[in-house]
């Protein structure tokens, strides 16, 4: 075991009902180190970044060989999770690449374990430097696998203490979500039900899994790529057999009809409305739905279809929530399948929804969107910059949707209950004056009637 100066003096620190002692694991972390630093850039210095590392070591109850050898035991598989080329066999061999990770890996999981407890003063690290390293731990270029996290946080020596890390890294990971709670949110109970589930994560690195948080709600949803493939081969069936029993289909039909499979059906370009004050003049009202995932949007009608509301999950805006928007995005851009471009698909719904300050204005009014940003019309202008410069063409996972709202967007009967709606029952002054002239229409009636018929 590498040796430290001697320290001497106790201290101890509150992480949840135990304590640390610096005397009982005194570790060397710079003997675990290599010419290179890191593979990650985070904010933090080196020395930074060994301080946590050692913190770690020793709150963990096992020495810092332990943890290392753990991590070259794993480094074969670890391997595989980086992309071809993005490792140098050459320059970083298998005991190399153990220490990076180990050094990354410890200090990752100490800044969440702190950061979650409050108590990153011991490094000297402020508030405004915390929010800027959180930011930092989800930029696409700074992903370490997380089946280093996994197997450091499994290595942790006391039950206890390794409970409390689990719960303060679950706790770090479902704040981290893009989707803001819901009233009915409950850290506690959520925290409970997922505990069990961290082993069995099967995310590459922290943005992967805070992609997964953010589509799914859950850490460990698996992505549902085969019922996709399973229901579009059963709609491509059903057309092939419609078409077929055509009687007499045309050369335009086929061709119509090659163009529909090719597409996929979509219709995403087809819709007429175009942002939130065009649905809002139709009828369509926006709600907040109570799940906390980017899947949870739906359109429904009500007052015998006249009136329609879109429920739309609620986005807390800031800088941090830009930032892992662009990377997730970005990390999306990166995956072989596009039926994985969920964030993207989800973004580019939002980009149509708002054009202008008056559409996020009307959105945060519904409680879909938190601005924590100075003014709607930045939230408006991120939204739109998003959509028109980092969108390929990616399968629409919200054309259900928005077919639905083309539906009731194309009834024109729908439309002008909603004008008359709007024009005349709009607000309370206009209801107030419209109940004032019925009962002074009421008081005549009554009043020539018994002119009429006094008896």
């Amino acid at each position: 075991m590498y040796e430290l100066e001697t320290e001497t003096e106790e201290s101890t620190g509150d992480f949840g009902r135990w304590s640390w002692r610096k005397e009982e694991y005194n570790t060397d972390i710079q003997g675990f180190l290599t010419s290179d630093s890191s593979l990650a850039v985070f904010s933090f210095s080196l020395e930074l970044k060994v301080e946590l590392a050692k913190k770690f070591v020793n709150s963990s109850g096992v020495t810092a060989d332990n943890l290392l050898g753990k991590i070259k035991e794993n480094i074969a598989e670890i391997r595989k999770s980086f992309g071809e080329g993005v490792i140098d066999p050459k320059r970083y061999d298998d005991d190399s690449l153990a220490r990076l990770l180990f050094l990354d890996g410890c200090a990752v999981v100490e800044f969440i374990h702190s950061y979650v407890l409050g108590d990153l003063e011991m490094f000297n690290i402020n508030t405004t430097q915390a929010a800027f390293i959180q930011q930092d731990l989800f930029l696409l270029e700074n992903q370490i696998p997380f089946e280093v996290l996994k197997l450091l946080m499994q290595k942790i020596n006391h039950a206890m203490k390794k409970e409390f890390f689990r719960r303060a890294f679950l706790r770090f990971i479902l704040g981290t979500n893009v989707c803001a709670p819901t009233d009915e949110y409950d850290y506690v109970t959520d925290i409970t039900n997922l505990i069990g589930d961290l082993d069995s994560i099967k995310s590459v690195h922290l943005l992967d899994l805070l992609r997964t948080l953010s589509i799914s709600g859950r850490i460990n949803e698996v992505e549902d790529k085969l019922h996709d493939e399973e229901i579009d081969a059963i709609h491509v069936k059903e057309e092939f057999d419609a078409q077929l029993d055509k009687e007499h289909p045309t050369p335009i039909d086929n061709f119509k009809f090659a163009v529909h499979i090719v597409t996929g059906g979509k219709k995403d370009d087809e819709q007429s409305f175009r942002n939130v004050q065009e649905l809002k003049s139709s009828g369509i009202n926006m709600r907040p739905s109570n799940s906390r995932n980017l899947k949870s949007v739906s359109f429904g009608t009500h007052c015998f279809g006249f009136r329609g509301h879109l429920k739309l999950p609620t986005l807390a805006v800031n800088d941090s929530t830009v930032c892992k928007l662009l990377n997730l995005v970005a990390y999306e851009m990166c995956l072989d399948d596009p039926r994985k471009h969920r964030v993207t698909s989800y973004l580019d719904f939002m980009d149509l929804l708002i054009d202008t300050e008056q559409d996020a204005k009307d959105l945060r009014a519904a409680h879909i969107l938190r601005n924590r940003l100075s003014t709607d019309a930045e939230v408006a202008q991120i939204f739109n910059m998003i959509g028109s410069s980092y969108f390929s063409k990616t399968p629409d996972y919200y054309v259900d949707v928005k077919n639905k709202i083309e539906e009731h967007y194309k009834r024109k009967c729908a439309v002008w209950m909603a004008q008359v709606y709007n024009d005349h029952f709009g607000n309370p002054w206009t209801i107030v004056a419209l109940l004032a002239a019925a009962i002074a229409l009421i008081l005549t009636f009554v009043q020539t009637w018994y002119a009429i018929y006094p008896n």
